[in-house]
């Protein structure tokens, strides 16, 4: 989350003050409006739509009115005297891609503290505070990498003044322009603009539209005329059933039945269907009147056509809908929110409907029997539970709840929702060992049609390397500068649209044949053994720990001759065929303990340990992308490590730890350490007591 915070000089103020009387000499002091009316496809008013006007720096809002009208005023009249007590304004834009400003002033220097959470009471970033100065301060925000959804900004000032604001971020909405310094509205007593950089509608999560390219305002008042706003679902604006027209409703990103199901044969409600091949439905008070108006009711089994609990199964829905998941009621309710006002049809009082989902209360059967018509009305789930959505003191809510299969609710049918964004499998975020020419892999996503894949230098993708969509494969080759850091994002399509981007990873190009044996040294014969090799950047390591001399008990030290001594994991000869010698260090040196970098040790001539500068690097590259250099892991560079455990008191770490030693050991106060390669849940550098026993990888250059 970035954090900027603003203080406007004294000297600042005083030029922008003589600039402004300049310019509001010019200005006309007549009130500005700004007339619209917000409407869906069908020409229809949309009531209770928030809609912002961004002039920059300033953003203006309204409430569209129950036939859609909206009016914004464009008038300020805020003093530019130092305010004599603390305001904090709301945050803008909001909804926000992905930055936001909060602009406050303060009337003496204070303490401010600022604490992100999201709708769940979770912080989700570092808590700030900052000391600033008396005057016109801003904050800027960004939550980009969080997921859309409402979040809270506390400010606490001086530890006694408290203050939430509501954020609400929505990828694809209003950017934040980076050259606002200062929130200049307040030091003009009058707003006279041109030119409106968009408009956006929106109605909480449930949806939202920007309009641009809109009329300059060149009088004192400009009418936008009708902002139209895409209700029902892309290309699925109705669909025919069983001789009934139903329409769609596009609620974020799902696409809804506008009305409940009404199919199959009218049964008085004391009867119990059977598995009899017909749909048997039942209407509230036997009045088939009240099954035109709010749908059939079904019993549970009879609605799933009798599969048992079958997430997402169809039921009696029409091909390509299905019967409501619970993770779908989930987020159903997350982006309506606490109450359930939007989706209850707005002829009852205080309903809003912003939805468009139109719930009706047509009541349930219980017992045979009809009950609480125009005050409840549940919705069967693909499991064997329920949504209800209820009346109290004329508001409305909703909750889950588990039902008798035998009572009769109503069902609603559901299609498949915008994909989930992609999951990226190679390269792991800050991988260091990605060959030039290599292979992006990402997790495929159910139901998706294809994906788009974009590649850059620059982290904010303003200019791509690529930029390609229509790929139907979970993976996309790139041919890269190297040794160069790059920036990979991905994102899936299906019948609806795009998801939102993935995570962005960073990553760093390295020599094209990385993971591949190193060219022309395939494998050396050592000692009776081969040992194959890979290239790792540019360098060329044994893709065997090292396995020669002659085991010794680990109650035995090593002795500087001319035999080469290992210890075995557990005294277990075959542990040293399968994960390689263990060799304390000096050994592992053959006694040439130096600082210089080079040492050949026990590797074959041309070979030699690691050194310190390569054993960090590659645990800087790996990190805590481990899995790519295990054997048991994906293996992604080849390195192959198995996780043979090492010496040290007694042996330890076996199936779950490993080291490897460098070439180079230091002195700094007269006791000798030496540096090793460390993996177990991460791969990092370490530096320990040359009396360890450790793995031994041989290397070299290449050219």
């Amino acid at each position: 989350m970035l954090l900027k915070i603003c203080n406007t000089s004294f000297e600042g103020k005083m030029k922008y003050y003589l600039m402004l009387i300049v310019v509001i000499w010019h200005c006309n002091l007549t009130a500005q409006t700004v007339t619209g009316r917000v409407i869906d496809e069908t020409g229809a008013g949309l009531q209770s739509y928030t809609v912002n006007l961004f002039i920059s720096p300033n953003i203006f809002t309204a409430s569209t009115d129950s036939a859609g009208y909206f009016t914004i005023n464009l008038t300020e009249v805020k003093e530019e005297t130092l305010p004599k007590d603390y305001t904090i304004s709301n945050n803008y834009p909001n909804p926000f891609n992905p930055r936001t400003r909060i602009d406050f002033t303060l009337p003496q220097t204070s303490k401010i503290k600022v604490e992100i959470f999201n709708s769940i009471g979770q912080n989700v970033g570092n808590t700030i505070e900052k000391e600033m100065q008396a005057g016109n301060n801003y904050i800027d925000l960004e939550l980009n990498g969080l997921p859309n959804g409402v979040y809270f900004a506390r400010i606490n000032v001086n530890d006694r003044y408290n203050v939430v604001r509501k954020l609400m971020l929505l990828y694809g909405s209003q950017h934040l322009s980076s050259s606002i310094q200062t929130n200049e509205q307040y030091f003009s007593k009058s707003v006279n603009l041109t030119h409106i950089d968009s408009i956006v509608v929106t109605v909480g999560l449930i949806r939202s539209k920007t309009f641009s390219n809109l009329p300059e305002l060149t009088g004192n008042q400009l009418d936008v005329g009708n902002l139209q706003i895409q209700i029902s679902c892309p290309d699925i604006q109705t669909v025919l059933y069983e001789g009934k027209t139903y329409h769609t409703v596009q609620i974020g990103s799902q696409c809804w039945l506008k009305e409940n199901l009404n199919v199959g044969t009218m049964v008085p409600t004391s009867t119990i269907p059977v598995q009899d091949g017909i749909l048997d439905k039942f209407c509230y008070n036997n009045d088939s009147l009240n099954c035109e108006k709010y749908g059939g009711l079904y019993r549970w089994h009879e609605a799933m056509k009798y599969t048992g609990i079958k997430e997402g199964n169809t039921g009696i829905c029409p091909e390509g809908w299905h019967i409501p998941k619970q993770s779908e009621i989930t987020e159903l309710k997350t982006i309506i929110g606490e109450s359930a006002n939007p989706i209850v049809d707005e002829r009852y009082i205080n309903a809003t409907n912003t939805s468009r989902f139109s719930a009706l209360f047509g009541g349930i059967i219980k017992n045979g029997n009809s009950l609480v018509n125009n005050f409840i009305t549940n919705f069967w789930m693909s499991t064997n539970k329920y949504l209800q959505v209820y009346k109290y003191n004329n508001n409305y809510f909703f909750k889950d709840l588990v039902a008798e299969t035998e009572d009769g609710f109503s069902v609603r049918c559901i299609k498949g929702a915008f994909p989930k964004a992609p999951v990226i499998i190679y390269p792991m975020n800050n991988f260091g060992f990605f060959p030039a020419q290599g292979v992006i892999k990402w997790q495929t996503v159910e139901g998706v049609e294809s994906y788009h894949v974009q590649v850059s230098y620059v982290s904010n993708f303003s200019y791509c390397q690529y930029n390609q969509g229509g790929i139907t494969t979970d993976s996309f080759k790139v041919y890269l500068a190297a040794p160069t850091i790059h920036y990979v994002r991905i994102r899936s399509k299906n019948y609806f649209g795009y998801s939102d981007w993935s995570q962005v990873y960073q990553f760093t190009t390295t020599h094209n044949n990385t993971g591949k044996p190193c060219v022309g040294m395939e494998s050396v014969v050592y000692q009776g053994k081969i040992y194959n090799t890979i290239q790792i950047g540019y360098t060329c390591w044994f893709k065997e720990n090292l396995d020669v001399g002659e085991m010794i008990p680990s109650t035995q030290n090593p002795e500087n001759n001319i035999i080469i001594e290992k210890y075995c994991f557990n005294n277990i000869p075959a542990n040293c065929t399968e994960y390689g010698g263990l060799y304390k260090w000096k050994e592992a040196m053959q006694y040439t303990v130096t600082t210089l970098q080079g040492t050949q040790g026990i590797c074959p001539e041309g070979w030699q340990l690691p050194t310190h500068e390569l054993i960090e690097g590659f645990g800087g590259n790996i990190g805590s992308n481990v899995s790519t250099i295990l054997a048991t892991g994906n293996n992604l560079t080849g390195f192959s490590a198995k996780l043979g455990g090492y010496f040290s008191a007694g042996f330890t770490g076996i199936g779950f730890d490993s080291a490897i030693w460098s070439n180079f050991g230091f002195s700094p106060d007269g006791t000798l350490y030496a540096f090793y390669l460390k993996i177990n849940s991460a791969a990092s550098s370490a530096y320990g007591s040359p009396w360890m026993a450790n793995s031994v990888r041989c290397v070299k250059p290449i050219q």
